[in-house]
């Protein structure tokens, strides 16, 4: 196995800069373990405190190896840590929260289980979750969202990719959803359950919030609306179309009530003509869902880093 190089380690951070130290120092020592050179990247996702303020001063203290990116506004998770990975410089990439619910020893050791595993992408996963009903009901929903959105995998924000891999991400679109945008380029992955390094720790991300992720991966970043809208329209119109049908034959054939025929034919027929062009308006939606405008998903303010 080849020497592993340079690890860089993608940490998004909102409000919450009194950890910030603790991750430095334990991610020093665990790449340090590795022998490997070692790259920490705070990205500052709009917080309202001194985040990075701390983050400014650790990048001073620990000149070289952190770097501290400061967003103009709060972009979401998933867009601060791409913002991340496209500013690492490492050979590997681990990304993981700023709450440490996973240690960058862990980060590590997932990094060593996809190398030898030749993997591009692996997964740190916990093996007790316990959590409230409220949020064990979100992250339900967050799943069935991104299933049903894609038909690939819901992922975690633990993670370790080579730097290949990282290379392929494109920071387009206003929603972003890192792991569907990794999974779709290798298939290449794996999953490793792990002990949670801190525990009682209280997870940002609530029940409301998991919900509206799951909705946000479900609404813009796939196509299933657009492709349920495509088939109920052409199918829906099939439907009406031969309902209208039988009761034309019926009138020609059968006894039936003056005006009842002619009425239902014109509304089924009116209705198989909006179907029908509502199934082709999915499909032309769809078409420009997929080569959709390329918008910024994020915007740097400052870039603090000591060489």
């Amino acid at each position: 196995m080849t020497k592993i190089g340079k690890v860089s380690f993608v940490v998004p951070v909102f409000n919450n800069p009194s950890l910030l130290h603790e991750i430095t120092s334990l991610t020093i020592e665990a790449v340090r373990n590795i022998n490997a050179e070692c790259e920490i990247i705070f990205v500052n996702d709009g917080s309202t405190d001194h985040s990075f303020s701390e983050i400014k001063k650790l990048s001073e203290e620990f000149s070289g190896i952190v770097c501290g990116i400061d967003l103009m506004r709060n972009t979401g998770q998933h867009n601060a840590t791409l913002c991340g990975i496209k500013h690492a410089s490492g050979d590997y990439i681990i990304t993981m929260d700023d709450d440490l619910s996973f240690s960058p020893a862990q980060g590590t050791e997932l990094l060593q289980f996809m190398r030898s595993n030749n993997l591009d992408l692996a997964y740190g996963l916990p093996q007790k979750n316990k959590h409230g009903l409220r949020r064990s009901l979100g992250k339900y929903l967050l799943y069935i969202g991104s299933s049903i959105g894609s038909k690939r995998i819901a992922g975690a924000s633990f993670r370790s990719m080579t730097a290949t891999l990282a290379s392929q991400l494109q920071p387009e679109g206003d929603v972003i959803f890192i792991d569907d945008m990794l999974t779709s380029i290798t298939s290449s992955y794996h999953y490793k359950l792990f002990p949670n390094f801190k525990t009682g720790i209280q997870s940002r991300y609530n029940g409301t919030s998991l919900f509206r992720m799951g909705m946000n991966i479900l609404f813009f970043y796939s196509g299933f609306p657009l492709r349920f809208l495509t088939y109920a329209g052409l199918y829906g119109s099939v439907f009406t179309t031969m309902i209208g049908l039988f009761y034309l034959v019926k009138k020609l054939f059968f006894k039936v009530p003056i005006g009842y025929t002619s009425i239902i034919v014109a509304v089924l027929f009116s209705a198989s003509a909006v179907l029908f062009g509502m199934g082709i308006l999915g499909k032309y939606l769809y078409r420009i869902h997929g080569n959709r405008n390329k918008v910024q998903s994020y915007h740097i303010r400052e870039i603090s880093v000591k060489k």
